[in-house]
């Protein structure tokens, strides 16, 4: 496991340039740690190690969209800033977030696509990918512009 000391993206799309939630000992706001591993079987993972918030990176991770990295990024840092198991309530949270920052229809067709890939997901993602990001957007509400 190797930790990243710093990820920046130059990029016409939104980034998500840190992510900071509450250490779990002291409640200091601190930045997440983020970190790679070689047998993560999804996307990434976020938890608390030694009571620091930390977001784990899988290959999956760096075989997506430049955007739709950046949505997972901020999916799992919601996950820790929150903090919710509810994986809906998440995405929702961080397509709310991007969408906020200027997300481009087609951008989050990008994401859409990333996430409707997976025929069978675990039931807390709703069984599917398309049931999934249906969930998503319900949550997220109708794009506004």
């Amino acid at each position: 496991m190797r930790v990243i000391a710093a990820i920046l993206t130059i990029s016409t799309t939104p980034c998500f340039a840190e992510c900071k939630a509450r250490h779990q000992r002291t409640g200091q706001l601190v930045v997440a740690n983020e970190v790679d591993a070689d047998r993560l079987n999804y996307w990434a993972t976020a938890r608390w190690v030694n009571g620091h918030p930390t977001i784990t990176y899988g290959p999956e991770f760096y075989r997506l969209a430049p955007i739709a990295r950046d949505f997972s990024r901020r999916h799992e840092c919601f996950h820790l800033s929150i903090p919710s198991k509810d994986e809906t309530l998440v995405n929702c949270e961080a397509l709310k977030a991007m969408r906020a920052d200027g997300l481009t229809s087609a951008d989050e067709a990008v994401i859409e696509r990333a996430h409707t890939q997976y025929a069978v997901l675990e039931p807390q993602y709703g069984g599917s990918g398309k049931e999934y990001w249906r969930r998503t957007v319900e949550c997220a509400g109708p794009r506004k512009w």
